[in-house]
């Protein structure tokens, strides 16, 4: 899979001029290796407050929640994001249309923000992602194939829900 990143300016002009550049999957593979070989208990101590911040959403305003977990998102992509517990799986449901036009990307991380699951694909309109190995939270990034920006009308559309695994699955 593949996207055009989208156009960066500083102080109102475009700094990115050229050919435009273009995500690819593959350049992700060192997301991988982040967890143990840079973990340290400074990493807890900076970010316990995620975690807690996203189980506790409904006590905080969407505005102050989205300012905290992400200050300085991209402003031409749509995000989603909750928390999520150990061996719960994320499952997506979207209609086929948006997926024709947009690339969506869930990453799941643990409690100090290091990736357990990253940047997986949400290929299909029904698609669940593999149980989360710890407590953690999650974010979804939508963008749009061609480029241009995401408009903030595609998230109702989109619906995360936890899934436990059946006690049949556990057998």
């Amino acid at each position: 899979a593949s996207a055009t990143l989208p156009r960066v300016r500083m102080n109102g002009v475009e700094v990115t001029r050229g050919a435009p550049v273009v995500f690819k999957r593959e350049r992700l593979g060192f997301n991988a290796r982040l967890k143990g070989a840079y973990e340290t208990p400074l990493h807890w101590a900076l970010q316990w407050h995620t975690y807690v911040l996203l189980c506790c959403r409904s006590m905080v305003s969407a505005e102050a929640v989205r300012a905290i977990y992400l200050p300085v998102g991209n402003p031409e992509t749509q995000w989603l994001y909750g928390a999520t517990q150990q061996g719960y799986s994320l499952r997506f449901e979207l209609p086929a249309s948006l997926l024709e036009e947009h690339l969506v990307f869930c990453s799941v991380y643990d409690r100090a923000s290091f990736p357990l699951l990253p940047s997986l694909q949400v290929e299909r309109p029904s698609h669940t992602l593999p149980p989360c190995g710890e407590d953690g939270f999650w974010a979804t990034r939508i963008v749009r194939k061609d480029g241009t920006a995401t408009r903030p009308e595609v998230l109702p559309s989109v619906r995360v829900t936890l899934e436990r695994p059946s006690r049949t699955a556990l057998h």
